[in-house]
Protein backbone atom coordinates (compact mmCIF):
# COMPACT_ATOMS: atom_id res chain seq x y z
CA UNK A 1 0.00 0.00 0.00
CA UNK A 2 2.93 2.89 0.96
CA UNK A 3 4.71 1.45 -2.35
CA UNK A 4 1.28 2.59 -4.12
CA UNK A 5 0.95 5.53 -2.38
CA UNK A 6 4.52 6.37 -3.17
CA UNK A 7 4.03 6.05 -6.94
CA UNK A 8 0.81 7.90 -6.95
CA UNK A 9 2.79 10.89 -5.22
CA UNK A 10 5.74 10.73 -7.55
CA UNK A 11 3.39 10.43 -10.89
CA UNK A 12 1.60 13.87 -9.40
CA UNK A 13 4.64 15.92 -8.91
CA UNK A 14 5.95 14.62 -12.75
CA UNK A 15 2.52 15.59 -14.50
CA UNK A 16 2.76 18.54 -12.34
CA UNK A 17 6.18 19.55 -13.79
CA UNK A 18 5.56 18.19 -16.92
CA UNK A 19 2.80 21.02 -17.18
CA UNK A 20 5.06 23.31 -15.34
CA UNK A 21 3.08 26.81 -13.97
CA UNK A 22 0.08 28.34 -14.56
CA UNK A 23 -0.99 32.04 -14.75
CA UNK A 24 -1.63 32.22 -11.18
CA UNK A 25 1.56 30.01 -10.35
CA UNK A 26 4.26 32.25 -12.00
CA UNK A 27 2.82 35.31 -10.82
CA UNK A 28 3.33 34.20 -7.11
CA UNK A 29 6.42 33.32 -7.87
CA UNK A 30 7.93 36.43 -9.62
CA UNK A 31 8.70 39.54 -7.72
CA UNK A 32 8.17 42.63 -9.76
CA UNK A 33 8.17 45.64 -7.03
CA UNK A 34 10.75 47.20 -4.82
CA UNK A 35 13.42 45.58 -7.56
CA UNK A 36 16.48 47.76 -8.50
CA UNK A 37 19.78 46.60 -10.29
CA UNK A 38 21.64 46.54 -14.04
CA UNK A 39 19.92 46.44 -17.40
CA UNK A 40 21.27 45.83 -21.21
CA UNK A 41 19.63 46.56 -23.99
CA UNK A 42 20.42 45.49 -27.44
CA UNK A 43 18.39 46.41 -30.81
CA UNK A 44 19.31 44.92 -33.67
CA UNK A 45 17.86 46.67 -36.92
CA UNK A 46 17.57 44.69 -40.15
CA UNK A 47 19.29 45.61 -42.58
CA UNK A 48 22.70 46.95 -39.94
CA UNK A 49 25.36 45.32 -39.71
CA UNK A 50 25.81 45.82 -36.00
CA UNK A 51 23.30 45.47 -32.97
CA UNK A 52 22.88 49.21 -31.02
CA UNK A 53 23.63 48.59 -27.58
CA UNK A 54 22.99 50.71 -24.28
CA UNK A 55 22.82 49.74 -20.06
CA UNK A 56 22.47 51.61 -17.39
CA UNK A 57 20.64 50.67 -14.14
CA UNK A 58 16.86 50.41 -13.51
CA UNK A 59 14.19 50.27 -10.48
CA UNK A 60 11.21 49.02 -10.16
CA UNK A 61 9.42 50.76 -7.26
CA UNK A 62 5.60 51.31 -5.97
CA UNK A 63 4.51 50.72 -10.00
CA UNK A 64 7.08 53.02 -11.48
CA UNK A 65 10.08 51.90 -14.14
CA UNK A 66 13.06 54.08 -13.90
CA UNK A 67 15.64 53.43 -16.56
CA UNK A 68 18.91 55.54 -16.19
CA UNK A 69 21.05 54.94 -19.21
CA UNK A 70 24.96 55.16 -18.68
CA UNK A 71 26.49 54.01 -22.08
CA UNK A 72 26.04 54.84 -24.76
CA UNK A 73 24.92 57.93 -23.76
CA UNK A 74 23.29 59.45 -20.34
CA UNK A 75 19.84 59.51 -20.17
CA UNK A 76 17.37 58.87 -17.78
CA UNK A 77 13.43 58.31 -18.04
CA UNK A 78 10.13 56.97 -15.48
CA UNK A 79 7.64 55.55 -17.19
CA UNK A 80 4.21 55.09 -14.58
CA UNK A 81 0.81 55.21 -14.84
CA UNK A 82 0.48 59.07 -15.44
CA UNK A 83 2.85 58.66 -18.59
CA UNK A 84 6.57 58.83 -19.29
CA UNK A 85 8.89 60.88 -18.52
CA UNK A 86 12.55 62.39 -18.99
CA UNK A 87 14.92 63.89 -16.96
CA UNK A 88 16.02 67.17 -18.27
CA UNK A 89 19.41 67.79 -15.81
CA UNK A 90 17.26 68.59 -13.06
CA UNK A 91 13.59 67.48 -13.08
CA UNK A 92 11.62 64.98 -14.48
CA UNK A 93 9.12 66.00 -17.49
CA UNK A 94 6.79 64.79 -18.84
CA UNK A 95 6.87 64.05 -22.45
CA UNK A 96 4.36 63.21 -25.81
CA UNK A 97 5.52 59.62 -27.42
CA UNK A 98 3.33 56.91 -29.24
CA UNK A 99 4.06 54.65 -26.37
CA UNK A 100 1.43 52.38 -24.21
CA UNK A 101 3.20 52.49 -20.69
CA UNK A 102 0.40 50.86 -19.64
CA UNK A 103 1.49 47.76 -21.83
CA UNK A 104 4.63 48.34 -20.64
CA UNK A 105 4.53 48.46 -17.44
CA UNK A 106 1.87 45.27 -17.90
CA UNK A 107 4.78 43.34 -19.27
CA UNK A 108 7.60 44.13 -16.71
CA UNK A 109 4.50 43.28 -14.03
CA UNK A 110 3.75 40.12 -15.88
CA UNK A 111 0.14 41.50 -15.50
CA UNK A 112 -1.20 38.07 -17.25
CA UNK A 113 -4.78 39.67 -16.40
CA UNK A 114 -4.61 42.77 -18.17
CA UNK A 115 -1.75 41.04 -20.99
CA UNK A 116 -4.83 38.50 -21.95
CA UNK A 117 -6.86 41.26 -24.11
CA UNK A 118 -4.33 41.85 -26.31
CA UNK A 119 -2.69 38.80 -26.39
CA UNK A 120 -2.65 34.82 -26.75
CA UNK A 121 -0.07 33.30 -24.16
CA UNK A 122 1.63 30.27 -23.31
CA UNK A 123 3.63 29.64 -20.17
CA UNK A 124 6.30 27.14 -20.20
CA UNK A 125 9.30 25.87 -17.71
CA UNK A 126 8.85 25.34 -13.85
CA UNK A 127 10.58 26.41 -10.74
CA UNK A 128 13.41 28.12 -11.20
CA UNK A 129 13.39 29.24 -14.72
CA UNK A 130 10.03 30.54 -16.60
CA UNK A 131 9.07 31.90 -19.82
CA UNK A 132 6.16 33.49 -21.42
CA UNK A 133 5.25 33.86 -25.13
CA UNK A 134 2.89 37.32 -26.06
CA UNK A 135 1.18 36.67 -28.76
CA UNK A 136 -0.78 39.63 -30.58
CA UNK A 137 -4.03 38.68 -31.42
CA UNK A 138 -5.31 43.03 -32.24
CA UNK A 139 -3.79 45.35 -33.79
CA UNK A 140 -0.78 45.24 -31.94
CA UNK A 141 -0.29 42.51 -34.30
CA UNK A 142 1.25 45.18 -36.85
CA UNK A 143 3.74 46.14 -34.59
CA UNK A 144 5.02 43.05 -32.74
CA UNK A 145 5.57 39.82 -33.90
CA UNK A 146 5.93 38.10 -30.45
CA UNK A 147 6.67 39.64 -27.57
CA UNK A 148 8.71 36.62 -24.58
CA UNK A 149 9.44 37.45 -21.32
CA UNK A 150 11.55 34.90 -19.64
CA UNK A 151 13.03 34.59 -16.05
CA UNK A 152 13.48 33.13 -12.20
CA UNK A 153 12.20 34.99 -9.28
CA UNK A 154 12.72 38.14 -11.26
CA UNK A 155 11.87 39.01 -14.74
CA UNK A 156 15.19 38.28 -17.06
CA UNK A 157 14.69 38.92 -20.09
CA UNK A 158 11.91 40.64 -22.48
CA UNK A 159 12.68 40.10 -26.40
CA UNK A 160 10.11 42.13 -28.55
CA UNK A 161 10.08 40.55 -31.95
CA UNK A 162 8.79 43.52 -34.64
CA UNK A 163 6.39 43.11 -37.11
CA UNK A 164 9.47 44.75 -39.33
CA UNK A 165 11.78 42.26 -38.17
CA UNK A 166 13.66 44.71 -35.70
CA UNK A 167 14.81 42.77 -32.50
CA UNK A 168 15.17 44.60 -29.60
CA UNK A 169 15.91 42.38 -26.07
CA UNK A 170 16.34 44.09 -22.15
CA UNK A 171 18.34 42.14 -20.22
CA UNK A 172 17.87 43.02 -16.56
CA UNK A 173 20.27 41.84 -13.67
CA UNK A 174 18.74 42.35 -10.16
CA UNK A 175 20.90 43.63 -7.08
CA UNK A 176 23.90 44.66 -9.00
CA UNK A 177 23.47 48.72 -8.10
Amino acid sequence: MKFIFCLLVGVSVSVSSLFGFNEKGIKNLIKTDQVEGNFTQTKTIQGFKNSIISSGTFSIINGTFEQNTTKPTKFSIRVSKEGIFEFDGENYRKIELIFDEELFLNMLNVNLTALKSDFDFIISGDEPSWQIELNPKNIIAKIFKQITISGDKFVKTIKLDEAGGDVTIYSFKVGDI
